[in-house]
């Protein structure tokens, strides 16, 4: 997929999508949606999900540990220009990356012990 075809967030409506917030605006002023109450994928339905695809992402991102992310998260792909730490948050219903061949991310993922 081009460039031009992906939907571009600022790092603020990238995090607001990941807790569930719907709809998100774009840097045009458009909106979408990436909260589904039913999601097939795979050979699963998974019910209150967050899904995150084809999307471009010119700022860093970082999740910081006072953040709450109540719904399972997905991240099928996407172009992260300026790299997405996970520095902290609470995932209640869980965190996955299904990276493909030609995703352009850089991950950062920093464990906080307790």
């Amino acid at each position: 997929m081009a460039s031009s075809d992906l939907i571009h967030l600022s790092a603020a409506e990238f995090v607001k999508a990941l807790q569930g917030e719907r709809p998100v605006q774009d840097v045009e002023g458009r909106k979408h949606t990436f909260f589904y109450t039913k999601y097939k994928i795979d050979d699963s339905t998974l019910e209150n999900v967050v899904i995150i695809d084809q999307i471009r992402l010119t700022e860093a991102v970082v999740l910081e540990e006072e953040m709450i992310f109540p719904y399972a998260v997905i991240i099928k792909g996407g172009e992260f220009k300026a790299g997405f730490w996970i520095l902290g948050g609470e995932f209640k219903a869980g965190f996955w990356i299904k990276a493909y061949e030609n995703m352009d991310i850089f991950f950062n993922i920093k464990f906080k012990n307790k």
